[in-house]
């Protein structure tokens, strides 16, 4: 099937329209490219579909299909057009919202980026290939893994560690089908911790071998941030791109005054590391029990800088613990891709805290819950960023600083 590239959707795919009038979502190609393409999934309304040749090629094409281990379409553009791309899929967000994307957002707003593409990401997830020993990676929208050697994303130094680990299960005979997936996170000094998960055809002994291999459940890594330690595993929640969550934070800082409340908190990331004398007290809350150990050892390395701050951690889910919005004069969100619960909603319109910062890795609920806090007419956006957190990715992250009206 030939079609001609329309325009890029959330997921990192184009859109294109068949002779029949279905619409395609095409993964691996470029706005305005013909291409040849593998339909793979098809259903009553729509279909997808691989590129399997680029009939005519966009000017902002510098990587084939599949040459980088994510199929999505900024993998193969120019850095620039990529972030041009995000800054349509933002406004898109909002346009399916139904909310003005100039009420948070500056009509000459561009996607923040340090200029770095490549080899950013400190923790990776290596698919095994499971037909021979080798890595894979898995299209968007299917289960199929396809080999790959060369990977773009990840610190270098986690390639190492991964070839090295791969090396080491062939050494050991460990059978490819055995084993699903491999993660490796490194530090800014560069240790690492990394886990080995086996697939459900793995033997007793297969799962002890990989168990022995990876490391302990209560591994340590540690990064310092505003001359701050902070402790996280190899699953527990840590920013991928430090550099770039830097910069967020240099936004954030600013507004930590009286009582600061993170809700999402994960180890701590943000509110211990911009909290300061300007606060009163800082209250943290997640639910996740991979954070909660590492956010109370966090706490404690804070309070050794600020040895009468009243900081604590709650392990708890955030819209259980709505009596602390009470208090708050600062509210920090950083929310899963799914966005802020209702009750959480609904509580800060009650209350009303002077100030809301929201980060957030999802436009589409971003633009959701920001449109809720608008309409209230309690707040304004004072201060707004785009960044790309995720280069080659489909990921974009949003930030608004909410200030009560009055």
């Amino acid at each position: 099937m030939i079609l001609e590239l329309e325009r890029i959707i959330n997921t990192g795919a184009c859109v294109a329209t068949a002779d029949s009038g279905k619409k395609v979502f095409v993964s691996g190609g470029l706005p305005g490219e013909k291409v040849r393409v593998e339909v793979f999934k098809d259903r009553s309304k729509f279909a997808n579909a691989r590129v399997l040749e680029v009939l005519e090629k966009s000017p902002r094409r510098v990587r084939d299909s599949g040459d980088v281990e994510s199929n999505a379409s900024f993998s193969c553009c120019d850095f620039a057009y990529e972030n041009e791309l995000k800054l349509v899929l933002v406004k898109d967000a909002f346009a399916l919202n139904r909310i003005e994307y100039s009420a948070v957002f500056a009509d000459n707003a561009k996607v923040e980026t340090n200029g770095v593409s490549e080899h950013y990401r400190n923790k990776y997830r290596f698919y095994f290939d499971q037909e021979e020993y080798g890595f894979a990676f898995i299209e968007p929208l299917s289960s199929v893994r396809v080999p790959q050697q060369d990977f773009i994303l990840p610190d270098e130094r986690i390639i190492e560690v991964a070839q090295d680990t791969l090396a080491e299960l062939e050494r050991r005979a460990v059978p490819p089908k055995m084993l699903d997936h491999l993660n490796v996170r490194i530090d800014n000094a560069g240790n690492y911790v990394l886990k080995i998960t086996p697939t459900s055809l793995a033997t007793a002994k297969v799962k002890k071998t990989l168990a022995e291999m990876s490391s302990a459940p209560n591994a340590v890594l540690v990064d310092v941030i505003n001359a701050r330690e902070f402790q996280y595993g190899v699953d527990s929640f840590w920013q991928v791109n430090q550099p770039m969550f830097g910069r967020a934070l240099e936004y954030i800082q600013p507004h930590f005054k009286g009582n600061v409340l993170d809700l999402y908190s994960g180890v701590g990331a943000i509110g211990l590391s911009c909290f300061d004398e300007a606060c009163s007290s800082l209250t943290l809350v997640d639910i996740d029990k991979k954070n909660a150990q590492y956010a109370q050892n966090n706490l404690e390395n804070c309070l050794k800088l600020f040895k009468t701050a009243n900081i604590k951690h709650l392990s708890t889910n955030s819209s259980r613990a709505l009596e602390y919005i009470e208090a708050a004069d600062l509210v920090v969100l950083d929310p899963p891709r799914a966005g802020i619960e209702t009750k959480v909603v609904a509580k800060l319109l009650e209350q009303v805290p002077k100030t809301i910062c929201y980060l957030s890795c999802n436009p589409a609920t971003f633009a959701r819950d920001v449109k809720l806090l608008l309409a209230s007419g309690h707040y304004s956006v004072s201060e707004s960023h785009i960044f790309n957190f995720f280069p080659l990715t489909a990921h974009i992250e949003c930030l608004a600083i909410l200030e009560a009206r009055g």
